[in-house]
C-alpha cells in the first residue's frame, strides 16, 4: 500500500509542478548564496588592501564598507586604492 501511495503522491506532486518550483527554490538559493560569497570577499579585500596602505581602518568606515551591497561600487572601490591619497578621496 505505502507504494501504492507514494506513486499517487509523486504523481500529484509532478500535477502540481512541485518538483519545479522547488528546482527553482534551490537555484535561487545557491545564486543568492554565491552573490553573498563574492560581497563579503569583495569587502575583505576592499579592507585589506585599504589597511594595506593606511593602516588600521576606522570603526565608521569598515562599518560602511560592510553596509555596501553593491559589488560593482566595491570594485571600483578597490581599483582606486593604489592611487588614493587618503582616505577620505575613497568613493565607496
Amino acid at each position: 500500500m505505502s507504494t501504492t501511495l507514494g506513486q499517487t503522491l509523486e504523481e500529484w506532486a509532478e500535477q502540481r509542478g512541485i518538483e519545479r518550483g522547488i528546482e527553482r527554490g534551490m537555484e535561487r538559493g545557491i545564486e543568492r548564496g554565491i552573490e553573498r560569497g563574492q560581497l563579503l570577499a569583495s569587502r575583505r579585500l576592499l579592507c585589506r588592501l585599504l589597511e594595506n596602505r593606511f593602516g588600521p581602518l576606522a570603526d565608521d568606515l569598515r562599518q560602511r564598507i560592510n553596509e555596501t551591497l553593491d559589488l560593482d561600487r566595491l570594485e571600483h572601490a578597490s581599483l582606486q586604492c593604489p592611487s588614493l591619497r587618503s582616505l577620505d578621496d575613497l568613493e565607496l
